[in-house]
């Protein structure tokens, strides 16, 4: 029923008195899970009885109404209401990304270059967030506990069995938890999406990727092009030195310096086709340094070179 075009098929259906007495039922249900606010979107008296009006008047209702003496009135208008309900899912489901009015039901929470935050939610949890990272979340938080994170956030998440708190990412990585201690990095820039678990466990599930638990010092990186999961260790309290400046480059090595020298100093780091500067390493870097500080120990660990183009950009040489 989530499929917009299955759901217009059927209303196509409705509309032409074609629906079998199954498909009503299943429109019927649906109706039933609005009404307990089991659905995304709501709709009021005014909208309900503005399209109740329209479907009225129309002369495919009449039709109905001639080809049978028994339609009872209240089946009418919970048929109509079906075809409210779902006209307007329908709309809401149409380019929702870039639709102001849907955006405007979330509160959202950002952070800028070099810019360090922490955050507050309506149930108690706490989230700090990494430089050029968004949250975003309904306003009925306390009773469904969800958030969108684009870029990286560690959460002190308050345990709530009868709300379990979710997260998603842009990539569709979903993550579950009742109440720990953990991290999750996830910047459009970067090839993977990692999670890394301090106090308590978490749920990592990706689509049909079977799910994975994460408990204290496991931490699990899924590739943005990929179902599947790669665990690696993630000793506490390390999984977040970020809070304290201290920046880690781990196996992902070149991209995340690429993403460490964009978020905190806005330079563009650029590597040319066909080097083979961009190796894999692990080492810890500081927001003390100045970025030839750490471009001069980056090279010298991977045997290679650079040059300032000009003032926001830096080429990496072999």
């Amino acid at each position: 029923m989530a499929d917009s075009k299955k759901l217009k098929a059927l209303l196509d259906k409705y509309a032409a008195g074609t629906c079998t007495p199954q498909e009503v039922q299943l429109l019927e249900l649906w109706v039933l899970r609005i009404k307990r606010q089991e659905a995304p979107e709501a709709l009021s008296e005014q909208e309900q009885a503005a399209i109740l009006q329209s479907i009225t008047t129309s002369p495919a209702f009449h039709r109905r109404v001639a080809s049978s003496r028994w339609i009872h009135w209240r089946k009418i208008a919970v048929a109509a209401s079906i075809l409210l309900l779902f006209s307007l899912t329908l709309y809401l489901l149409k380019d929702r990304a870039g639709s102001p009015a849907a955006d405007a039901t979330f509160l959202q929470v950002s952070t800028g270059q070099d810019e360090l935050k922490k955050v507050q939610l309506p149930d108690g949890s706490e989230v700090w967030l990494n430089a050029k990272t968004e949250l975003r979340y309904l306003p009925g938080f306390r009773q469904h506990r969800q958030v969108e994170l684009s870029g990286e956030a560690y959460f002190d998440v308050k345990p709530d069995r009868a709300h379990p708190f979710r997260i998603t990412t842009a990539d569709s990585v979903e993550i579950t938890v009742l109440g720990t201690r953990f991290n999750v990095r996830s910047y459009a820039s970067l090839s993977a999406t990692a999670v890394a678990v301090e106090e308590g466990s978490v749920r990592v599930q990706k689509g049909p990727m079977a799910q994975q638990i994460l408990r204290p010092g496991e931490a699990l990186r899924v590739a943005k092009q990929s179902i599947e999961g790669v665990r690696y260790a993630a000793h506490a309290p390390g999984v977040a030195t970020w809070r304290e400046g201290i920046w880690p480059v781990g196996n992902l090595g070149l991209e995340e310096l690429q993403l460490l020298l964009h978020n905190h100093y806005g330079i563009t780091l650029l590597v040319p086709a066909g080097s083979s500067s961009g190796i894999a390493l692990n080492a810890n870097f500081n927001r003390r340094q100045s970025p030839d500080e750490l471009l001069r120990t980056y090279c010298l660990l991977a045997q290679c070179s650079y040059r300032w183009i000009d003032e926001q950009t830096i080429e990496l040489n072999d």
